[in-house]
C-alpha cells in the first residue's frame, strides 16, 4: 500500500477509490463462489455514468440458457468483429450495452 499523507488530497482519493473498486471485485467473486456446480455464474459490474452508482448484476445460468446464451455471444462476437475498432472501444462499448439493458429491464420489473 502507498504512504501518504492528509495534505495529498488528490492522492487520498485516487487511493479510496482504488480500494472501492478492489471491493466491487471481491463481491462480485464472492457471488460467483456459492453456484450450484452445473451452473455457470456470471458477475458483471459496469459503472458508465460516474454520477450513478455501478450496476452490479450476477445470476446463474443453466445448461439449456448456458446454450442460448454462446448463440448470442457468437452473433454478438461476429458482429464486434467487423469493427475497425480497437480491444478497449469495443469492450466500452458492451459495457454501455450492458448498462442499457440493465436500465431497460428495471423499467419492465417496475
Amino acid at each position: 500500500m502507498r504512504d501518504w499523507s492528509d495534505r495529498n488530497r488528490e492522492g487520498a482519493l485516487s487511493e479510496v477509490a482504488k480500494l472501492g473498486r478492489r471491493f466491487r471485485q471481491a463481491e462480485a467473486v464472492a457471488l460467483m463462489r456459492d453456484r450450484k456446480s452445473n451452473t455457470e455464474a456470471i458477475a458483471l459490474i459496469v459503472g458508465v455514468d460516474p454520477k450513478q452508482p455501478p450496476i452490479l448484476q450476477s445470476f446463474e445460468l443453466s445448461e439449456n440458457e448456458k446454450k442460448t446464451a454462446s448463440k448470442l455471444a457468437d452473433q454478438i462476437i461476429r458482429n464486434l468483429g467487423q469493427s475497425e475498432h480497437g480491444h478497449e472501444l469495443v469492450l466500452a462499448a458492451l459495457a454501455r450495452a450492458v448498462a442499457a439493458l440493465t436500465d431497460n429491464m428495471d423499467k419492465i420489473e417496475a
